[in-house]
């Protein structure tokens, strides 16, 4: 195959892994073959340190094969194997994570003003006595996240997707997981998805 032929393909992925592919739904044949299994378990760490590394336009299908990782079928190493998520990367070769110290506002959005101080009777944020004064200018925290309702056929669980945490327009951290509840509606999954975002939450 030449660059050219190659570089025409790569442009031609559309998603990282084929669209409707289910690999929780997959039957084929577990892998008793430990060369395979350790092939597709390669594969699938060269893909993890790649999202680590910025690529965050792939964390979700990175993160759906990965739960096969331990026993994976037939099915899983062919998907992964034909080099979708490579090609895919391949052809968004100039994607980058901006890195812009500005902070953002939020004026476009509309957010209506809500009260609640009726569910949270004599709340009062825990601020320490001896807190020092803040110094320097104020940094500016901000938090994307999704959920995508039964994600897992099988499980009936959602995803959480943080897409990111920006300190003040710079992009710190990323996050997909299973949720650890079962939902059973849009609004409970997007609910959770909003908790995980608070830094106090337990666990």
């Amino acid at each position: 195959m030449t660059p050219s032929t190659l570089a025409r393909q790569c442009r031609g992925v559309k998603t990282p892994v084929e669209s409707g592919y289910g690999p929780e739904l997959d039957e084929t044949d577990e892998m008793d073959d430990d060369n395979k299994a350790s092939n597709y378990q390669s594969l699938i760490g060269i893909v993890h340190w790649v999202v680590k590394l910025g690529s965050i336009d792939i964390a979700v299908e990175v993160s759906i094969m990965a739960q096969f990782n331990c026993i994976p079928r037939t099915g899983h190493l062919r998907s992964l194997a034909n080099l979708r998520i490579f090609m895919w990367l391949k052809g968004h070769i100039k994607s980058n994570l901006v890195m812009d110290c500005c902070k953002r506002t939020m004026d476009q959005f509309d957010f209506p003003e809500y009260s609640w101080t009726c569910y949270y009777l004599g709340s009062v944020e825990a601020i320490p006595d001896d807190m020092p004064c803040p110094l320097g200018e104020s940094v500016q925290i901000t938090v994307f996240a999704d959920a995508s309702f039964v994600a897992d056929m099988v499980t009936q669980k959602s995803v959480t997707g943080i897409l990111s945490i920006f300190m003040s327009g710079l992009p710190i951290m990323w996050l997909l997981k299973r949720q650890a509840t079962l939902e059973t509606s849009t609004f409970g999954s997007e609910q959770v998805s909003g908790c995980s975002t608070c830094p106090c939450q337990d666990g």
